[in-house]
């Protein structure tokens, strides 16, 4: 799934809505359908955004967005990783945990928090 700097945004926002009206701290990791994310390539291509689980194995990708709550960026944080950072998947197989290298650190991510990474 590619995303554009808007699509974030909306995405963001809609996230934001529901925590407001559920009243808690996180929203489940699902994508929400009523996001408005598009996948039209021509619209996207000045930045091409996807998932970090999506991404194959043996690539370098940089950190361009979190799309969890508080608890999530600050755990990402603890382990490094944040907006800007490069990193390289060792192995991701669609299933299970993958792991990314950041320096010499070797990191295991589950799908759950893979989802709400973004990496162009």
């Amino acid at each position: 799934m590619i995303l554009s700097d808007e699509d974030i945004m909306n995405f963001r926002m809609q996230r934001y809505r529901n925590r407001r009206r559920k009243g808690n701290g996180c929203v489940d990791s699902q994508y929400d359908s009523s996001a408005n994310i598009s996948n039209n390539p021509v619209q996207n291509c000045r930045t091409q955004t996807y998932p970090l689980n999506t991404a194959s194995t043996n690539t370098e990708v940089e950190i361009v967005a979190l799309l969890g709550c508080d608890n999530f960026t600050h755990r990402i944080a603890e382990l490094g990783l944040g907006i800007g950072k490069k990193i390289r998947i060792l192995i991701s197989t669609g299933s299970g945990p993958m792991i990314v290298m950041l320096g010499n650190s070797r990191i295991a991510l589950g799908q759950g928090m893979s989802e709400k990474i973004l990496v162009r």
